[in-house]
């Protein structure tokens, strides 16, 4: 099974999300942080991703940080900026780019795709996609939606997950209810 496959499904229904500006989304947001007094990584923001998702895993749908916005183009170092165009040639891009590309390839998603993945390998999927935003050769997380529960989520380079939701429900309440039961700092 490939790490990621295309869907049909689309974020249609979050038309109350403002993707130019979060902040002027028409809803409601929070931020969950790792523990304050540890020592940040990847893999504890992997982990806090499991404590609060993993139940859902199935439900949610990723897309990039701008509707219709080609995947292949997630990390900086593909925009040649003579050219005005992505460039995909791996001898000039960084390994945490490459990284992601191999991701793409290995799951058969074109560089030029526009449309909504499903993930079928989220650790390797997390690790590659977190390693781009923590280092900075990604601008912005992908998001995830979760449809039927009405919020959408992205990772943040302060290892951070950022969540806005239209109005609150029982799936938000119990992330809530997770991250108050594992000490994860709310913002």
């Amino acid at each position: 099974m490939y790490p990621l496959a295309k869907t049909t499904e689309n974020s249609s229904a979050f038309d109350w999300f403002n993707y130019d500006y979060y902040p002027d989304s028409n809803g409601h947001k929070f931020e969950l942080y790792l523990h304050e007094h540890r020592t940040k990584s990847i893999k504890q923001l992997i982990e806090l991703f499991e404590v609060l998702f993993s139940e859902v895993k199935d439900q949610i749908i990723i897309g990039q940080s701008k509707v219709g916005e080609e995947w292949g183009g997630f990390c900086m170092d593909t925009w040649d900026m003579n050219r005005q165009e992505n460039n995909y040639d791996f001898s000039k891009l960084s390994s945490v780019t490459i990284d992601y590309l191999n991701l793409l390839l290995d799951s058969r998603i074109e560089f030029d795709y526009r449309g909504f993945c499903r993930c079928h390998d989220w650790e390797h999927f997390l690790r590659v996609i977190l390693g781009a935003i923590i280092s900075h050769k990604a601008p912005y997380s992908p998001i995830f939606y979760n449809i039927s529960s009405d919020y959408i989520f992205y990772f943040h380079h302060t290892f951070s997950i950022g969540l806005f939701y239209r109005k609150q429900n029982d799936a938000v309440e119990t992330i809530l209810e997770q991250q108050k039961r594992n000490g994860y700092t709310l913002k």
